[in-house]
């Protein structure tokens, strides 16, 4: 859960310092999903 956290913080502030504050909320919380699937699929 604190893992899932960190990626939520880390997404804002990505999308901060690109300027996209005014993104949707749901838009930056539909990508989480796509990123831990992407960061815990297997490599082999």
């Amino acid at each position: 859960m604190a893992e899932l956290l960190r990626v939520v913080i880390a997404v804002n502030a990505i999308f901060a310092k690109l300027g996209l504050v005014e993104e949707p909320v749901h838009r930056r919380v539909a990508a989480v999903p796509a990123y831990l699937q992407d960061r815990t699929a297997p490599t082999s």
